[in-house]
């Protein structure tokens, strides 16, 4: 099943109709002040009937409207964002970074007891090399 039927569904499951997501998409982009969170009549349509993507606005609106998920909606829509880490790998930048990961229910992260003593906390580290 395709995104955008996935999203008519939970909008039928809710019984709200294609005006009233309009309003509150209209609401939610005024309280953004950004249009782009707005989803008009026809393009809910489209996005529901013909496969139409919502850009990242729009999407955001719709998952807040049905109060869905929009880690899971994204999912739907074949961007899975644990996934994210194992695609950093295409990619080794030359320039030191930040990293965030967030860890989902039930996972863990395995961390060293003891850090190579030479490591100075104080400076960027290459990990690998120390634990």
């Amino acid at each position: 099943m395709d995104g955008g039927l996935k999203l008519k569904k939970a909008r039928e499951r809710l019984g709200l109709r294609f005006r009233e997501v309009e309003q509150a998409t209209h609401l939610i982009s005024q309280r953004h002040k950004n249009l782009d969170f707005a989803v008009g009549l026809s393009r809910l349509s489209d996005i529901e009937n013909k496969g139409v993507v919502p850009g990242i606005h729009r999407l955001y609106s719709l998952c807040a409207v049905y109060r869905l998920d929009l880690t899971e909606v994204l999912t739907w829509y074949g961007v899975d964002l644990d996934e994210s880490s194992r695609d950093f790998a295409f990619l080794n930048p030359s320039a030191t970074h930040l990293l965030k990961f967030s860890v989902g229910q039930g996972a863990s992260v395995t961390l060293p007891l003891k850090l190579d003593p030479g490591v100075d906390l104080r400076q960027t580290t290459d990990l690998s090399r120390v634990i």
